[in-house]
């Protein structure tokens, strides 16, 4: 991993990494866009030792949890033990970081701190990443996709991590998130996209399994052949350990195998605008919604830049609003 530091780093600032359109028009025409060095050191610190945490418990043997992980298909999760949908872990944010700690807990036979001391005295660092300082993002970038839908209420909906186990040949092939989590709604339709925030715990290059994305500026509905998806596929885009990639659930988007000699990881953490539930007439969600910062309240993007480079200290209130 590089030792940059995202407060120094000239590149701090989000990237399309393809034609250097502003983040909001980037991510409007062709549904991703890059941040680079988002994630705080404490915040990246945690993660990689979750991650870590997680995939060695797996297995005592090296090349037994690394088959374990390729397995699973490469993903680590956190709950995977979801919560009933009367659990109010599902939709309240205190409820849910106590069950996400027990299931730590437990899956790795040790307790884990949300806020090691070392990195950052008194603030939750899992606590502000997934429901304040990613969401804020996701809320305006959902806005530029349906910018006349009004403001609604921006909720977290699922994370996991995604680990490539060292030369372990998968690869991930063009694919779109939604049609693999919302395939068994029957009101899918109605639902509109939600925002995926990939985060790089690790540098990632073509060689260990960078991410390609196809634009929806030239979607073609009609021809999603593979031939069509590689024809506007943006080139394999590296990042460095603390870089995140937004990108909406209906963008087609694959990534090379790892055959490097180290794991490479990533965190997944996605947010819709609303709820989206298990079916059309229930308020039971589908995954989680649990709300996070409202669309007409986040600080602006160019705050949030600011604000990857120097975390504040500040609480979240039991809601998460």
């Amino acid at each position: 991993m590089s030792k940059r530091s995202p407060s120094a780093d000239a590149a701090s600032s989000p990237s399309s990494d393809r034609d250097g359109a502003a983040p909001l028009d980037h991510f409007a025409t062709h549904g991703w866009v890059c941040f680079r060095a988002f994630l705080s050191r404490p915040e990246l610190r945690f993660l990689q030792r979750e991650s870590h945490s997680l995939y060695a418990n797996t297995h005592a043997d090296p090349e037994q949890a690394a088959a374990a992980v390729v397995r699973q298909g490469c993903v680590l999760d956190v709950l995977a033990q979801c919560p009933v949908h009367a659990d109010p872990a599902r939709v309240n944010m205190s409820r849910y970081l106590a069950a996400r700690a027990k299931q730590i807990t437990s899956a790795t036979g040790c307790k884990t701190e949300t806020s090691p001391a070392a990195d950052a005295p008194g603030d939750d660092v899992l606590a502000r990443l997934l429901f304040d300082r990613l969401p804020t993002v996701a809320a305006q970038l959902l806005a530029t996709s349906a910018p006349s839908s009004g403001a609604a209420e921006t909720c977290f909906f699922n994370e996991h991590y995604v680990v490539k186990p060292p030369q372990s040949h998968v690869e991930f092939r063009w694919h779109r998130d939604d049609d693999e989590q919302l395939g068994m709604c029957l009101h899918r339709d109605a639902l509109p996209p939600y925002v995926s925030a990939w985060c790089a715990l690790d540098d990632v290059t073509s060689v260990n399994g960078a991410l390609q994305f196809a634009s929806l500026a030239a979607s073609d509905s009609e021809n999603e052949s593979v031939e069509s998806l590689q024809r506007r596929a943006s080139p394999p885009l590296n990042t460095q350990a603390g870089d995140v990639l937004f990108f909406l659930s209906n963008v087609w988007h694959c990534s090379s195998s790892n055959e490097s000699d180290a794991p490479r990881r990533a965190f997944y953490a996605q947010y819709s605008s609303g709820r989206i539930t298990a079916g059309p007439n229930g308020p039971a969600p589908l995954s989680f919604a649990i709300p996070c910062v409202s669309t007409s309240a986040s600080a602006s993007l160019e705050a949030c830049e600011d604000d990857s480079a120097v975390p504040k200290k500040r609480k979240l209130d039991a809601s998460g609003s």
